[in-house]
């Protein structure tokens, strides 16, 4: 049996913030879809107390690298889909 993972990093602007509280509320919106639409796992991992700058890991598991690889491009067009986001860097690794 063969299992892949794909650790992937976005990191982001959020030009329009002017609070941690609306920050969060947009990162927390992301968050949310991700795991219910992917079933992945999702955090927030660095530039936590950054107004406009958010980075964050998203993990997927499955059986077939495929359909990793098209989760994975689903996801950076669901996030350029975010009017208030502004996707800097995208880094992935497969573990």
């Amino acid at each position: 049996m063969n299992a892949y993972i794909l650790y992937i990093s976005f990191e982001m602007l959020i030009p329009m913030s002017a609070s941690l509280k609306y920050k969060r509320r947009i990162i927390k919106s992301l968050k949310t879809k991700l795991r219910g639409r992917y079933n992945a796992s999702v955090a927030e991992v660095e530039h936590l107390d950054k107004w406009q700058r958010a980075t964050i890991a998203v993990v997927l598991v499955s059986n077939e690298k495929s359909k990793l690889v098209k989760d994975q491009t689903a996801i950076e067009l669901m996030i350029n889909d975010y009017a208030e986001i502004e996707l800097v860097k995208t880094t992935a690794e497969w573990l």
